[in-house]
């Protein structure tokens, strides 16, 4: 307190004779507003304010009117106790005397204030306002406990020396007072500096708004419920405004026509109406207003587009103004300033320009489209032009941006603008806009309408390059000759290259030139990525999953998918069914028929007729789909139709060795050795010498397959990653077969690590059951490899039985010794926590074994964790490296002490 002005105790600084110069304080002033009975408590918020009174000496609430900002405060003052003081500030405390009187009187009235304190007989001292604010601050300082202080509607008062008052409280703010400010707008304090130094809190309109929980809340503590869609609009429509939610629940409980009343509250209801004029509308001028309505046109407008709608140069002056004043206008960005009425006055203002300006209306559209297309804001700009009367702006808007907004994927303000032109005689028909019609349908997925615009002669003057493009993609998504771009690098806007690129690694995969096709699609990615071309990377994914897929790279296919099933799905073309194609895969290599058959069932209304390998590939996966999910001989009759069907069609390699090993698979499984044979001969007429040959005819010969073109040995595989662990599994058996099992826990490893990249599950479900055992035994012994193998159990054993009692009834005494074993501990510690012989311990051990199908304690604790029996982690169950083990056998060396 070094730095204070020097005056003294407040009883000295105050000259004799003086007396105070106004009237007496109105108890209203230092009470408490009553929290209405239907507000919410909103605890969030009340816990912000805890945290920033009990950390900073200033906290600010600042919001414009109707956002709840008293009743916030009003219940969280009840809820804090006696050490809360209060001031409804108003204009008659634009003087400094009688504010600080009626600050010493709220604190007198909140809480005894000890006599002799200089609070005492405030209204009756005079003197010069400094003296007067350090006896204050002197006063409080002397007080024996902290005091929250809260000043309400500050925005009330404007005169200098009172604002300068409060900001010397604050420069000298001791250390027991908290300020606890409520206001419309920023208060003109130093609230730079005291951000800066750490010493204000701030809660603002962004953090008064009602969720919609929130409003939900509200509304049915108010009588009134609505549904999801409802409330969601209603938050929308209010921007979470407290006043216009609680108005809005007075008008539902009226009117049962709910949806009318959404769409047109905030135009036609009186309250708001009234609330609007009496709190927002009313302390602005007349020119103001009036550039208020010519702006409510738009959801938000820079300086230059008020300008241009209201007529005043000033206009983004008087915007920012408004903003600082809390008037309902909010600032959108930090660089360049947009500005945005709040939703409700935008929407009472729009309806009063209607009313009472209607010739108005359409010119402003018109010049807002305008101003926005300059602004680089083409949908806005669309939306504006679909409003105005000026049908050719509209059209020269649609034929300029609507492609490139379409290939941008950003389609909606075109479909929305194309229909509004459709309906206009002037426009209707116009070759220009049939193109830009053509376009949008193929890219939402229906091509139908698009045959037409196709056909447009060339000597109207559209866009050679997009006709092209247009054609092209016709033909392809209908197994058509497509038609190639000459120079794909030279086509000048950035959208219709991105596209050409994306048309030449179509027509290069349907001529199966895998490695041309993938280069062109990374070019076409890279062109989409740079210049935000979403509808183009809608199509460049799915096509890259497939390339990829046919490349045999199947950790590319798989990001590509998961690339894709993170946007917007293709339309139904080509371009979906290969998505689906390539999911579908995934799901099935994952062991999740029904998911697989979900996804090529999205596909189903795509014509196929001109595209022989794609409808191979698709009954490859619905038949693979039907014998996982139980329906062996059915599935495997689709796979051989599909195949016989096919006849001399040339597929790529990668295509039959998919279907053949699926066939194959199949027939081994159903004891059919001469028709997985029939499909070795096939696979070997279409693709020549290849390890998945090798993997069949290993299948049907029950001989080892060793690693599948490992190392220069055998014949190329056309599915590397695939065939490894089908021919790995194999061997697994085999070696289990030959009672090698710690060989077949070395396969089994190898294998995991094989497949795990991918998450390729489905070779261990198809296989000999007893793998699955070998999983369940050796569970916890495959390290990082272990959470694959989990759901490699999951898949093959089944989840659900890991509830209840897993299939397994045990007595209670066995239970207890599963949970001994599952401490790790011997048969000697086990009998001794029991208090029986070793030799009763190991009768109920190999009674827990012989009920669990195992024969060890680590099978055992494998399968009693997979049955939900015990709670282990899996890392408890700890294996030794098969290659660190003297023993031959891998369980007997762990379970020798178990006797």
């Amino acid at each position: 307190m070094s730095d204070r002005p020097v005056t003294g105790r407040a009883d000295a600084a105050r000259p004799a004779g003086t007396s105070c110069r106004h009237g007496p304080v109105p108890h209203t002033k230092t009470a408490v507003p009553a929290v209405p009975a239907t507000s919410l408590a909103r605890e969030t918020l009340v816990a912000a304010l805890d945290d920033a009174v009990a950390h900073r000496p200033v906290t600010m609430v600042c919001a414009p009117a109707g956002y709840g900002k008293t009743s916030l405060l009003a219940g969280w003052v009840a809820a804090n106790g006696p050490g809360t003081a209060w001031v409804s500030a108003d204009r008659r405390d634009n003087e400094p005397q009688r504010l600080f009187c009626t600050l010493a009187r709220a604190i007198r009235r909140h809480r005894r204030v000890p006599d002799g304190n200089g609070l005492h007989g405030w209204c009756r001292r005079g003197g010069d306002a400094v003296g007067s604010v350090a006896a204050f601050v002197d006063a409080v300082e002397e007080l024996p406990w902290r005091i929250v202080l809260v000043l309400d509607d500050v925005h009330e008062i404007s005169d200098p020396s009172v604002w300068h008052g409060i900001e010397t409280v604050i420069r000298y703010q001791p250390a027991n007072l908290r300020l606890v400010l409520s206001s419309r707008a920023d208060p003109p304090l130093p609230l730079a500096r005291l951000r800066l130094r750490g010493d204000l809190a701030e809660l603002r309109a962004g953090d008064l708004r009602f969720a919609e929980p929130e409003a939900d809340a509200l509304l049915r503590r108010a009588g009134v419920t609505l549904d999801a869609g409802q409330l969601t609009r209603l938050v929308e429509r209010t921007a979470g405004w407290a006043a216009g939610l609680r108005m809005a629940a007075r008008s539902l409980r009226r009117d049962p026509d709910r949806s009318d009343l959404l769409d047109e509250f905030a135009a036609n209801e009186r309250s708001v109406a009234a609330f609007l004029v009496e709190e927002v509308l009313a302390g602005v001028s007349e020119g103001t207003g009036e550039l208020l309505r010519a702006i409510s046109v738009c959801a938000e407008v820079s300086p230059r587009l008020a300008a241009a709608l209201s007529g005043r140069p000033d206009a983004g002056s008087v915007l920012a103004d408004l903003e600082r004043e809390g008037a309902f206008v909010a600032r959108i960005g930090t660089q360049e300033p947009r500005y945005r009425l709040h939703p409700m006055l935008r929407c009472f203002l729009y309806g009063d320009l209607r009313r009472h300006r209607p010739d108005d209306v359409g010119r402003l559209h018109a010049t807002a489209a305008a101003g926005l297309a300059g602004e680089g804001l083409v949908s806005e700009a669309l939306d504006e032009a679909a409003q105005c009367d000026d049908a050719a702006l509209l059209g020269r808007l649609l034929v300029r941006y609507g492609p490139a907004l379409l290939l941008r994927g950003a389609g909606d303000a075109v479909h929305r603008a194309l229909e509004t032109a459709d309906r206009d005689p002037c426009l209707r028909g116009d070759p220009h806009l049939s193109l830009v019609a053509a376009v949008a349908h193929l890219q939402s997925g229906r091509p139908g309408p698009a045959d037409v615009a196709a056909s447009v002669p060339a000597d109207v003057g559209v866009d050679g390059v997009l006709r092209t493009l247009l054609r092209s993609a016709l033909a392809l998504s209908r197994g058509g000759e497509p038609a190639d771009v000459c120079d794909a690098a030279r086509v000048g806007r950035p959208e219709l290259q991105a596209w050409a690129w994306l048309n030449r690694g179509w027509i290069a995969l349907t001529d199966r030139r895998v490695d041309p096709a993938r280069e062109a699609l990374r070019t076409a990615e890279r062109l989409a990525t740079e210049h935000g071309l979403y509808g183009i990377l809608a199509h460049v994914e799915p096509a890259q999953g497939a390339a990829a897929w046919l490349a045999g790279d199947y950790g590319a296919a798989a990001a590509a998918h998961e690339a894709r099933d993170r946007g917007t799905e293709p339309g139904p073309d080509v371009s979906l069914v290969l998505h689906r194609l390539v999911g579908a895969f995934f799901e099935l290599v994952r062991a999740e028929p029904d998911a697989a058959r979900r996804s090529i069932g999205a596909a189903a209304g795509v014509d196929l007729t001109g595209h022989p390998v794609l409808a191979y590939l698709v009954e490859v996966v619905t038949g693979t789909a039907g014998m996982d999910g139980g329906d062996r001989a059915a599935g495997l009759l689709r796979l051989r139709r599909a195949r016989m069907a096919l006849g001399a069609t040339p597929v790529p390699a990668q295509v039959a060795a998919v279907g053949a090993v699926a066939e194959a698979g199949g027939a081994v499984s159903a004891g059919d050795d001469s028709g997985a044979r029939e499909a070795a001969d096939w696979l070997r007429e279409r693709v020549g010498p290849s390890a998945e040959v090798a993997l069949i005819r290993a299948w049907t010969a029950g001989v080892p397959v060793g690693v599948p073109g490992a190392d220069g040995a055998g014949d190329p595989a056309v599915l590397p990653m695939l065939t490894e662990v089908h021919g790995r599994v194999h061997d697994i058996g085999l070696a289990l077969s030959a009672e090698r099992r710690t060989h077949a826990f070395e396969l089994l490893h190898a294998a995991l690590r094989a497949a795990e990249p991918i998450h390729l599950i489905r070779p261990f479900v198809v296989a000999d059951p007893r793998i699955a055992r070998l999983l369940v035994e050796h569970a916890g012994g495959f390290g990082s490899l272990e959470p694959f193998g989990l759901a490699i159990r999951h898949a093959v054993l089944g989840a659900g039985r890991s509830a209840g009692d897993g299939g397994v009834r045990l007595t209670s005494r066995e239970r207890e010794v599963l949970g001994h074993l599952a401490a790790m501990r011997s048969l000697e510690e086990l009998a001794a926590a029991l208090g029986v012989s070793v030799n009763t311990v190991k009768t109920h051990v190999r009674s827990v074994y012989a009920k669990l199908g195992v024969h060890t304690r680590r099978g055992a604790l494998a399968e009693a964790r997979q049955r939900g029996l015990v709670d282990v982690p899996a890392g408890d169950v700890r294996v030794p490296h098969p290659r660190r083990m003297r023993h031959a056998d891998l369980d007997a060396a762990h379970d020798a002490t178990d006797g």
